[in-house]
């Protein structure tokens, strides 16, 4: 009677997740990288010990993710993470979650740390996935959201990231477009899938591949179907739609020292309001003038402060100002991208200063290296263009990465059986 007692209580527990998740779903949250909390910053996700790496792991190889945020202000509020398991398109599956979580499924996140010296309080927090009471069971796409359980289950942000196996050798190749006229200006990667030691009856049906540039979801590509299949070879040898415009070399700045102006910075204001603030030397539209040749970090950012020893709470929040120089083009809109980890997103979009002639907007930051592009958006370009305001080279340094699903009828998932990365010039 004790054992059924038990599982009675467990799969009321279990009915009462599985609402919560159902409620977070109903409630409109997308499946994506997104910050919804107005007070929250620097978000970052990265493989454990290696900051500039892609939010990607290996399953059962030990390897962990650590998200990192903050909440701005000095006092601090409870927050839980809830992971959720999606397809291949981000679709949330019809698994329970004790099917792709062992250990607890939902974990409140007990890792925070005031600022410290700051002029701007606010409070770090730090969580691992997996950890010892939260690992995944299966490969596959992963949401993490943070969720804060003061007014309801109200998610404060959501972060994409990638559970993988390695069952099959993929061998990845970034190269020149084999399109003729895009040879200048593209890059495409090609792969080989050994399946020697994995069967597959339909792999035209069953595989499902994802293509990244930068280990951008924005601009991914998706639904490559194979060119030739061989017994124990898949080849992805496909025309243009494994293709993405080379860009250029990203532009950055760095604020690490604040009592420094460094390359890119204008000038620092640290007297005239209680926010320091960080005007950028007016930048212009690189379209036409040229492969850009410096180094970069493909749109990443780092946090750090010369002055202080723990980078997660003592660097400063400082406003920082872009300028584009430009005309005005009333058709069109310009939007800073990158992974600008600003508190308000809806920043990122430029208005048009006819005094100064450029583009201009603001963006709140944490004190660091950044890189960041120019986006121009037009009737002609619906999803955004970088040919006029950065141009695309194919010289450019890219890194890409090919995810290969698995959807295994048997238990109903995408699971990811190959997972292949390289580099444009490396």
């Amino acid at each position: 009677m004790k054992n059924a007692g038990l599982a009675v209580v467990a799969s009321l527990l279990c009915a009462a997740l599985s609402a919560q998740r159902q409620a977070f779903i109903e409630a409109g949250y997308l499946m994506e990288n997104k910050t919804y909390g107005e007070s929250i910053g620097t978000v970052n996700c990265y493989v454990s010990g290696a900051p500039m790496s892609d939010p990607a792991i290996q399953l059962n190889s030990g390897d962990w993710l650590e998200l990192h945020f903050d909440l701005l202000g000095p006092e601090y509020l409870d927050y839980t993470l809830v992971p959720f398991h999606c397809d291949a398109a981000w679709h949330p599956t019809d698994l329970e979650a004790n099917e792709y979580i062992q250990g607890f499924t939902e974990l409140n996140i007990t890792d925070f740390e005031d600022s410290f010296n700051t002029r701007v309080p606010y409070v770090h927090y730090t969580v691992n996935f997996p950890n010892d009471l939260m690992k995944p069971r299966i490969s596959g796409n992963y949401l993490l959201a943070v969720v804060h359980e003061g007014d309801g289950q109200q998610a404060v942000l959501t972060r994409r990231v990638v559970v993988y196996e390695q069952v099959c050798p993929l061998h990845l190749e970034a190269k020149l477009s084999s399109t003729v006229s895009n040879r200048d200006t593209h890059q495409e990667a090609d792969a080989i899938l050994n399946t020697s030691d994995f069967q597959l009856f339909n792999p035209s049906r069953d595989l499902h591949v994802t293509l990244l540039q930068n280990f951008n979801w924005q601009t991914a590509r998706t639904g490559l179907r194979p060119q030739f299949i061989k017994t124990d070879e898949i080849t992805f040898d496909l025309y243009e739609v494994n293709e993405f415009p080379a860009g250029n070399e990203w532009r950055w700045f760095e604020t690490r020292d604040l009592n420094y102006i460094s390359m890119h910075v204008d000038r620092i204001e640290q007297e005239l309001t209680p926010e320091i603030e960080v005007h950028l030397r007016p930048d212009t539209m690189q379209g036409s003038k040229g492969y850009l040749s410096e180094p970069d970090i493909n749109g990443r950012f780092l946090t750090e402060c010369r002055q202080g020893g723990d980078d997660r709470i003592e660097c400063e929040y400082h406003r920082v100002f872009f300028y584009l120089k430009s005309q005005e083009y009333p058709a069109a809109t310009f939007s800073i991208i990158g992974n600008l980890q600003s508190v308000n997103p809806a920043d990122h979009r430029m208005q048009y200063n006819r005094q100064t002639g450029c583009y201009e907007a603001t963006l709140y930051l944490k004190q660091g290296y950044y890189n960041y592009r120019y986006l121009m958006t037009d009737p002609f370009h619906s999803d955004g263009t970088l040919e006029y305001t950065e141009g695309n080279y194919s010289q450019t340094e890219n890194d890409y990465c090919m995810i290969m699903y698995h959807h295994d009828y048997a238990v109903g998932y995408d699971r990811i059986i190959a997972f292949g990365r390289d580099n444009s010039i490396r």
